[in-house]
């Protein structure tokens, strides 16, 4: 397993990167009016990129993880403490700015449901945190990472994980409709956690597939066929949701366009979708999407009534993703560095001690 520790995946942060700019897509074009249907449907399977976000993370925590067990420094202790100076810091600044920008309702159980990042648990899954939903399963799969690291030590078993995952969701979401038939179609079937784990543990699968000393795949090229294989299994797992979810009956446009691009990159066009440009966005990806919706929305004021058609949403897209990537990349280097000193110093004054030295941004958590 040697590979593990030197090995940087490009299309990683590319899939971030790509990811991102299809989140920024839908919630632009939430905003405008007067779009025609099928351009709606196109920036609308943006939402998706969630789920690219996921597949992604499953991955990159398991070759941080292995990495470090390798090297003799693994402690849970110290995970933890990682990923909550990787979060919190920033999701706890998002809800602040939630509260005095949007003056939602405030009650003590919505404040501390947010904070502690349990909120895709309940019907209200974002809780008081723009897209906190996202976190929340994100903190879901954090907790399942010790178990699944053990379980998970070949391409086999973790195809025998990724099945197991895609089974538990359709059990747990039919068993939860059952208890409560309302539910039974909902959005909230979808956000939940159990149904978004089987995009981790595809992560999880094309990690062995895709890492040198894991598998058998030492080049970038057959690392993006790997990547497209990948999205290609999530644009298929979404899909399937359909079946029981009617919100994401588009579901699976998103991650099936990534997947022919990531394809036809390793084939014919290197450069085209794992370049500088994505591979920068997936830097800063975390900042973006905590950011982008007050971006959006200041820059949605700033128009008035001229946001409608085709060539609104364009230019409105466009300038969405300049401000936000301006805000996030400013984010990035500032309060996210900030934030994660802040956490390490005082996991160390409760006896964590200093964690290791942080991984590289190809093996960070997402999103």
């Amino acid at each position: 397993m040697t590979g593990t520790t030197q090995t940087k995946l490009p299309w990683v942060d590319a899939a971030k990167g790509l990811a991102i700019l299809g989140i920024v897509a839908v919630h632009a074009s939430q905003r405008v009016s007067d779009v025609p249907g099928p351009m709606l449907q196109l920036f609308g399977a943006g939402r998706y990129g969630v789920q690219v976000f996921f597949l992604v993370s499953g991955l990159a925590i398991l070759m941080s993880v292995r990495r470090r067990n390798v090297s003799g420094q693994l402690s849970w202790r110290a995970f933890f403490v990682r990923r909550l100076a990787r979060i919190v810091p920033l999701a706890y600044l998002g809800t602040a700015a939630n509260i005095v920008v949007n003056n939602p309702v405030v009650t003590p159980l919505r404040l501390g449901l947010t904070l502690v990042f349990l909120t895709a648990w309940t019907p209200d899954y974002n809780g008081l945190l723009l897209g906190g939903w996202v976190l929340s399963v994100e903190f879901a799969f954090y907790a399942l990472t010790p178990l699944v690291s053990r379980v998970a030590r070949s391409a086999r078993s973790a195809a025998i994980v990724a099945i197991s995952a895609v089974v538990g969701a359709a059990v747990l979401g039919a068993l939860a409709a059952w208890i409560r038939p309302s539910m039974s179609g909902s959005e909230f079937l979808y956000f939940w956690p159990p149904a978004q784990m089987p995009f981790f543990a595809l992560g999880i699968l094309i990690f062995f597939l895709t890492v040198p000393g894991e598998g058998s795949l030492p080049t970038s090229a057959r690392q993006r066929r790997w990547a497209s294989a990948a999205l290609l299994a999530a644009a298929v797992a979404l899909r399937a949701a359909a079946v029981a979810v009617d919100v994401v009956g588009i579901a699976f446009l998103y991650p099936a366009i990534l997947a022919v691009g990531f394809w036809l990159s390793a084939e014919r066009y290197p450069g085209a979708l794992v370049n500088r440009a994505t591979r920068a966005l997936g830097k800063i990806s975390y900042s973006m999407f905590i950011w982008h919706f007050f971006v959006l929305d200041g820059l949605a004021r700033l128009a008035g009534d001229r946001l409608h058609g085709v060539t609104g949403l364009l230019a409105f897209y466009a300038l969405g993703v300049l401000a936000s990537a301006a805000v996030g990349w400013v984010s990035h280097r500032t309060i996210e560095p900030w934030g994660m000193r802040l956490i390490e110093a005082l996991g160390a004054r409760i006896g964590v001690g200093r964690p290791p030295a942080p991984e590289p941004a190809e093996g960070r958590a997402l999103p």
